[in-house]
C-alpha cells in the first residue's frame, strides 16, 4: 500500500511479532498492538529467518 500523500512523512520501522502474537497484532485494539513493540538487539533480526520466511510464503502460493 503506498502512503496517502494527503498525510505527513510516514515514518517505519521493522517490529516483530512473535507467531502467537500475530492475532492480537492483526486484529486486536490498538493499544494491544502497541504493548506489543518491544525493541530488539540489531543482532536478533539476520537474513536466514527471512529466506526461511520467503520460501515459506512462496509455498503456500
Amino acid at each position: 500500500m503506498a502512503p496517502d500523500p494527503k498525510l505527513p512523512a510516514d515514518k517505519r520501522a521493522v517490529v516483530h511479532v512473535e507467531p502467537e502474537d500475530w492475532a492480537a497484532w492483526l486484529t486486536g485494539p490498538v493499544e494491544g498492538a502497541m504493548a506489543l513493540i518491544r525493541p530488539q538487539p540489531a543482532d536478533f533480526f539476520d537474513q536466514t529467518d527471512a529466506v526461511r520466511t520467503d520460501a515459506l510464503l512462496a509455498s503456500l502460493l
